[in-house]
């Protein structure tokens, strides 16, 4: 399986362009950090990829197809302040089964504990949502990864046991992962290579 983005180009506004003519390409299986600083542009195209925006200009392939335009997409998107990606009004285990991960296996893949499952968002940490949030991104038929800063706010002891919750998944389950951050040290314990986010784009 491949992800695959070509001539990427992205703007908010017309002729201020975040990115253009990007070329990005991860395999199954491959682990890759994608490095720049704060505000360059990373987080808009890891939503991209993920469909959260629409592209402006060039094209994002899934094994040489466009990624469906409607319905599940196969690229799933995990940042760093997971509170803002869940419905407040929803209790943890009608979170998981909006996406379909309402099984025991996945509470116990996640090392989460059956009496998180009753309470609200409000009512968990940042780390403890955070798995929740992992867990829904990783349901069935999820081929892609993009984890954006997903443990910059959290205390050591839980960004290690994020990171070695996810890392499990992805190696068992043979997913593509492309890791968003500034940490050089956090992206060479990861993944297998690093780019910086400006040589993605091909100049002029």
């Amino acid at each position: 399986m491949q992800l695959k983005a070509q001539n990427l180009g992205f703007s908010y506004s017309p002729g201020y362009w975040i990115f253009r003519h990007l070329q990005l390409q991860i395999e199954s299986g491959q682990k890759i950090a994608l490095l720049g600083p704060s505000g360059c542009g990373k987080s808009t195209l890891a939503k991209v990829l993920a469909q959260f925006y629409q592209p402006q200009e060039g094209q994002i392939y899934l094994n040489q197809n466009n990624l469906p335009a409607k319905g599940f997409c196969p690229v799933q998107y995990i940042g760093q302040n997971p509170e803002k990606m869940m419905n407040p009004r929803l209790k943890m285990a009608q979170v998981l089964q909006e996406a379909q991960q309402n099984k025991a296996q996945v509470w116990e893949d996640f090392a989460i504990p059956t009496e998180w499952l009753n309470r609200y968002p409000r009512e968990l940490s940042g780390g403890e949502l955070q798995r929740f949030a992992i867990a829904r991104a990783l349901a069935p038929g999820v081929q892609f990864v993009i984890a954006d800063e997903i443990t910059t706010m959290l205390d050591a002891i839980s960004q290690a046991q994020i990171w070695q919750l996810l890392n499990k998944q992805i190696e068992d389950r043979h997913l593509g992962l492309l890791l968003i951050t500034h940490d050089n040290n956090l992206a060479q314990r990861v993944c297998h290579e690093s780019y910086s986010f400006f040589d993605l784009q091909k100049k002029e």
